[in-house]
């Protein structure tokens, strides 16, 4: 509970933290970084049936988008004959540096067709789905233009991580997708070779990585070595395919893994981390990843003002907590300690929340998942969610920690995991999306603010399906890794890459804050290494919880928390620009 220290010494301080001379907003941009910021989604009143043109032109997008990468495909779809799709090319893909001229210009081509369409022609449904791809294409096109300043081995790309993760969840299905995965694997050592060329094009153009994101990487790199890729071939064991898959792993993957350690190690001492926020790389860039990540293209400084806003009534409702008891964080541990549900399995604690979560969220009845742990996610990362593709939904899978249910992480941080990752969280939210049969188009679609910040809203409704005291809630936010650690390292992570605090100013927010400005540097350098991750959570929240808030500030007793997220759901994971008009149409419908 390192975090509510201070908090005991100073209890109650009046201060001003936003507003300060040196927070001013990046002016650089591209053309359509200033589309993406500007729009606007336009007002629905359709009675249409559906545009069979208009489906069309869909079905043709989702089919350049699901055959343009194998991986993606595979990810997505799991008997891609039955749709019609052509396979491409099994393997990673190829890294481009710099503007991809031909997905740029095909992206462009796509947006043109899009638009072309009349809007007022267009049924309901099918206008929120030319809003979302209109949308899209524009996060697309930005991207693309800002492709070059993504640092390839950092911790937001998460590249190590993202090819072992690939590898491990890859699903056989029969004889060919055997044969594919044969060809995966032993496209690791090019897939490996690129980026390490890609990496050298970065440092040629003034780019490099800070020591600390090359720690980061080597370490997670050397637990796999350690283990000679054990994590990835055992997950094989049942298939004819385990002795090629083990040696392929063990003499091609591993050794591949070894040479872009060697090579990442050349790379330190070559810059420091204040030379690497986002909005010295460039001020545009730094703008797109918070409106990416974000999934929100709301002004900048009013998300950090709510951020702010939301992380001091938290504070001072604690402060109360503890004025009133001083012994309250002795109780609330023995609660912990105590309470049945927070000693559940993982496994059974999943299970109690998919059926006490009535009081806000229906009850999903048909949603087949399995929980498996994993000795390889290191000590900060409890678990993920692995999505089934659209045309097999019974293929759920959340992997936890093998450290989940020891004694070493406290009970209550695995509740709120399980409650993200599952119910009422991202397996929830994602099956009872695609059981409303969406466009296929639209069943691939997603936005990580969204997606995100509805699994930490999902998690944060999960304290009140426990017999717990109010005054144990209020600690459990604070000292929560899901919540205030999220919504904290939002605020510092807007603070230092996108308004450009250094070290010492850092330190002063810090005290502002009710922390520990001795941890300045530490965290200064985590959200450089980071930047733009923790928004996906902290400022995905806000945006649920504020709209949330809005609903029930206008319907007062008509606000309904299982119809609102019914509404919610069944629209599936939206741009925030895009879902506040969802949010508009139920407040008008139950007013």
């Amino acid at each position: 509970m390192k975090r509510i220290s201070k908090l005991l010494s100073i209890l109650l301080i009046l201060f001003i933290l936003v507003g300060c001379g040196e927070d001013s907003s990046p002016s650089g941009e591209n053309y359509y970084l200033t589309q993406l910021k500007n729009y606007e989604v336009r007002e629905k009143n359709s009675t249409l049936d559906d545009n069979a043109e208009f489906d069309a032109y869909l079905d043709t997008i989702f089919d350049e988008l699901v055959s343009d990468n194998y991986l993606y495909m595979h990810f997505n779809v799991a008997d891609y004959k039955a749709m019609g799709i052509e396979k491409p090319e099994a393997g990673f893909g190829h890294l481009v540096y710099g503007v991809d001229e031909e997905e740029f210009n095909k992206t462009e081509k796509q947006l043109e067709e899009l638009l072309a369409f009349d809007y007022d022609k267009l049924s309901l449904r099918q206008q929120y789905d030319y809003d979302l791809l209109h949308y899209s294409l524009l996060e697309t096109l930005c991207g693309l233009e800002y492709s070059k300043y993504n640092l390839i081995f950092s911790s937001s790309s998460q590249f190590s991580d993202g090819i072992i993760t690939n590898l491990m969840e890859f699903a056989i299905y029969d004889e060919e997708s055997e044969e594919d995965f044969l060809v995966v694997l032993k496209d690791v050592p090019n897939y490996i070779n690129e980026a390490i060329e890609y990496s050298k094009q970065q440092s040629n153009d003034g780019l490099y990585h800070s020591d600390d994101m090359l720690d980061e990487e080597i370490s997670y790199i050397d637990t796999l070595i350690s283990s000679n890729g054990k994590s990835i071939y055992e997950h094989y064991k049942e298939y004819d395919i385990y002795p090629e898959v083990k040696e392929l792993v063990e003499n091609e993957v591993i050794p591949a893994f070894v040479t872009l350690k060697d090579y990442l190690k050349t790379l330190y001492g070559k810059t420091t981390s204040d030379k690497l926020t986002l909005c010295k790389i460039d001020e545009g860039y730094a703008e797109y990843t918070y409106l990416i990540n974000s999934s929100s293209n709301r002004d900048i400084t009013d998300i950090y003002n709510d951020l702010v806003e939301l992380y001091f009534d938290w504070i001072y409702n604690f402060i109360g907590i503890y004025q009133d008891d001083e012994n309250v964080l002795d109780k609330y541990a023995e609660y912990i300690k105590t309470n049945e549900v927070l000693n559940l399995s993982s496994e059974d604690m999943l299970e109690y929340l998919r059926n006490n979560s009535s009081e806000r969220y229906e009850y999903l009845e048909d949603a087949n998942y399995v929980v498996s742990s994993l000795d390889t996610l290191g000590n900060t990362t409890l678990g993920y969610y692995v999505s089934p593709p659209i045309d097999n939904l019974n293929q759920n899978v959340i992997r936890v920690n093998a450290k989940i249910d020891s004694d070493y992480y406290d009970q209550m941080s695995v509740f709120e995991v399980m409650a993200h990752e599952g119910f009422p969280g991202h397996l929830y939210q994602n099956i009872y999306f695609q059981q409303t049969n969406p466009h296929k188009f639209r069943a691939i679609q997603s936005f990580v603010g969204y997606t995100e910040g509805y699994a930490d809203l999902a998690a944060y409704d999960a304290l009140e399906m426990l017999d717990i005291p109010n005054e144990y809630k209020g600690i459990a936010r604070i000292d929560s890794i899901t919540f205030n650690s999220h919504i904290l390292y939002s605020i510092i992570d807007l603070g230092v890459n996108y308004f450009g605090w250094n070290v010492k100013t850092l330190a002063k927010k810090l005290d502002n804050l009710m922390l520990d400005s001795s941890m300045a540097q530490d965290l200064y350098d985590t959200v450089v290494a980071m930047p733009g991750v923790f928004v996906r959570y902290g400022v995905g929240f806000v945006n649920h919880i504020n709209l949330r808030k809005k609903a029930m500030d206008e319907l007062g007793d008509k606000f309904d928390y299982v119809a609102y997220d019914k509404a919610i759901v069944e629209n599936g994971p939206l741009p925030f620009a895009i879902l506040e008009g969802v949010v508009e149409d139920y407040i008008n419908e139950n007013k």
